[in-house]
């Protein structure tokens, strides 16, 4: 999750020095990347506009991974009960 966070927010800044701002998040990146894109295709060469679209895209692939973590670990929990008895510890 760190690492999606990190290549969101490294696509967010590349796009800042561009002169594209636009909101904190994946929603907001995902409901503003394709206009942005469109905007810098017209000032920006072809191969930086590929490169910043397969970025964003790759988060997809990002996604995958972080869902299939996640329930490669609920059956983890499912299946070994000091896993279990650690997740849940409350911690609050």
């Amino acid at each position: 999750m760190k690492f999606r966070t990190m290549q969101i927010n490294s696509l967010r800044g590349l796009l800042t020095e561009y002169g594209e701002v636009m909101g904190k998040g994946r929603v907001a990146l995902d409901k503003a990347i394709p206009d942005v894109l469109a905007r810098v295709a017209e000032r920006l060469p072809a191969a930086l506009i590929d490169t910043l679209r397969e970025q964003w895209n790759g988060l997809t692939k990002l996604d995958e991974q972080v869902a299939a973590i996640e329930r490669r670990m609920r059956a983890w929990v499912k299946e070994d009960r000091a896993v279990k008895a650690i997740s849940d510890i409350d911690l609050s």
